[in-house]
């Protein structure tokens, strides 16, 4: 079981590798528009890693104790590992932007896939957080989550191809 503080740990590291994406996606693109958009986007990333470290700082108790014994932080590690290896992975970024080199369009589609993912970890990790551990947190982070996926479909239609 992980409680609330772990699961703000995940989301303070899935925001961080996903602004390194369009850090990435910045510095790939020549359409000068599309380098602003992403920009943006990093910077948009800043203010949600703010958020969930300001929440994850405000948890007192029972949420902000870890649900097992673990004197050497070994879930904490579990849950970083997870959080780089299977969302907003830095090392598939590469092979991505290998691929997409100047398309904007495609970037933005990689992006949404990717928040996708996001949300259907988030929601996988609401089902084992117990109810007093900080569930309400989780319903937060992908809601927010899910508002990221509506505002990149909307510029998935205004961005050059």
């Amino acid at each position: 079981m992980f409680n609330a503080q772990e699961v703000l740990q995940i989301a303070v590291r899935l925001e961080e590798n996903a602004r390194a994406f369009y850090l990435k996606a910045a510095d790939t693109v020549h359409d000068q528009e599309a380098k602003k958009l992403f920009f943006q986007l990093a910077d948009w990333e800043i203010s949600h890693i703010n958020h969930f470290t300001n929440l994850k700082e405000s948890l007192t108790g029972a949420l902000a104790e870890g649900t097992q014994f673990d004197p050497n932080g070994e879930a904490a590690l579990y849950l970083q590992a997870i959080a780089d290896g299977k969302i907003f992975k830095i090392d598939e970024v590469a092979e991505d932007f290998s691929v997409m080199v100047e398309d904007a369009a495609e970037i933005i589609h990689a992006a949404i896939e990717r928040e996708k993912d996001s949300v259907i970890f988030y929601q996988a990790l609401l089902e084992i957080v117990p109810e007093g551990q900080g569930r309400e947190h989780v319903k937060e982070i992908i809601a927010e989550e899910m508002s990221h996926v509506r505002y990149l479909a909307s510029l998935a239609d205004t961005v050059k191809r």
